[in-house]
């Protein structure tokens, strides 16, 4: 931690949802936009969350970029941000924008009721390589010494065992996290920070 060498940060522990310890982005279209290939998104219109979303913002704005997609191209320059999923997705249905960033199978939770039956209408054009789903953290180095953070990623490990916590938690269960496996995310930052409109991401 800044500040303070002494301090060290490691994740303990990940949650699993909807089965997966991890999860991807995905860039959806309309079907009928004649949009075929990530090369055709060039000076297209492109749907996110907001800065700070991994899947909704960092992890297709960082495939997009490796797909060669120029950083300065207004697909990346001036991406809208709508600020939650079901908005995004919505907004690409009706043809608003040309494409959206959703965490993967976005289009199957928000389209619903009266939208139900247009799903067919969208389609996944890429997807990105998958990351660990957030950590949960510890402060070592301090008062929270290594051991003792062993024994909190225990409990958290033994949550798995009741599943009306885990219900609350909106969560199927925790696994073991390793620093390591979080390496990408940092990669995935430093790719999107060659975008001039995402500088200030951190």
């Amino acid at each position: 931690i800044e500040g303070n060498p002494k301090l060290r940060i490691i994740p303990i522990v990940k949650p699993v949802r909807r089965g997966q310890s991890q999860y991807s982005s995905e860039i959806i279209v309309r079907k009928d936009s004649g949009i075929e290939h990530i090369a055709d998104l060039a000076g297209k219109k492109l749907a996110c969350v907001d800065t700070e979303s991994t899947a909704g913002y960092l992890l297709a704005a960082a495939h997009l970029v490796r797909a060669g997609i120029p950083v300065n191209d207004p697909l990346l320059s001036h991406p809208h941000f709508l600020h939650q999923y079901g908005n995004v997705v919505l907004s690409v249905l009706f043809g608003k924008y040309d494409a959206g960033a959703v965490f993967e199978g976005a289009p199957a939770i928000f389209l619903k009721d009266r939208e139900e039956s247009r799903r067919d209408e969208i389609r996944v054009l890429a997807k990105s390589a998958p990351v660990p789903y957030e950590p949960i953290t510890a402060i070592v180095g301090g008062a929270l010494s290594e051991a003792r953070a062993v024994e909190i990623q225990k409990s958290f490990l033994e949550l798995n065992a009741d599943s009306q916590i885990l219900k609350k938690l909106q969560v199927n269960g925790f696994v073991e996290a390793t620093q390591k496996e979080y390496d990408p995310i940092r990669n995935i930052v430093a790719t999107v920070r060659r975008i001039p409109a995402a500088r200030d991401v951190k």
